[in-house]
């Protein structure tokens, strides 16, 4: 007989193995784990607006659910904004809430930007950078980019690494953020010809 205490137990241990697979740490964001329904099991990623939760979204630890994110936010939610408050000029828009945490950017929950996350994120009156995931759901972020006046990042990462995630278990959480930096365009001119060399099409 396994008690359900043991089972909890263990679906916490997963969590935590995931997290440290994931470089994540306790300290980054006030991460929990779901004990029961849907989300029993899964690492639990609080969505705050204003310091108060405003909804949630959970991810699968064990690669064995079909929903990998399970997500309950407002519409037109931009994660991670709350933490944006401070007097670096520039804010780093990435598609999903774990690339954000490793940055300290925002996330736009996918990659279609909706009127009203442009308007959240203008209303931060910061330079605003995207950083893509390198496939075609990237190359859409970049257009939308173009079409809001927002520069994009361009890493110098090896052909293999498709999101900030990758990176940071390749490079390592400041070099990536270093390459981001660095590799910043501004001119639709040079996002345009960048992206073909980054996309490699």
């Amino acid at each position: 007989f396994i008690s359900s205490e043991t089972v909890l137990n263990r679906e916490l241990s997963n969590v935590l193995k995931y997290m440290a697979s994931r470089n994540l740490h306790e300290i980054d964001y006030p991460f929990a784990y779901g004990k029961k329904g849907l989300h029993r099991g899964r690492l639990v990623i609080p969505a705050y607006y204003n310091n108060n939760i405003v909804g949630y979204i959970t991810r699968d630890v064990t690669g064995k659910s079909k929903s990998r994110y399970i997500k309950e936010i407002p519409q037109g939610y931009v994660f991670n904004i709350d933490h944006q408050n401070n007097q670096r000029e520039i804010v780093f828009v990435c598609e999903g809430n774990l690339d954000a945490l490793y940055i300290d950017g925002v996330a736009v929950m996918g990659s279609e930007i909706s009127e009203q996350q442009k308007l959240v994120i203008n209303s931060m009156g910061k330079d605003v950078v995207v950083v893509p995931d390198r496939d075609s759901k990237g190359k859409y972020l970049v257009k939308q980019a173009i079409d809001n006046g927002w520069s994009v990042a361009f890493p110098d990462w090896e052909s293999d690494i498709k999101d900030i995630g990758d990176a940071v278990m390749s490079y390592g959480r400041l070099w990536t953020l270093v390459s981001i930096a660095s590799s910043i365009a501004s001119s639709k001119f040079k996002i345009q010809l960048n992206s073909k060399i980054w996309f490699g099409k």
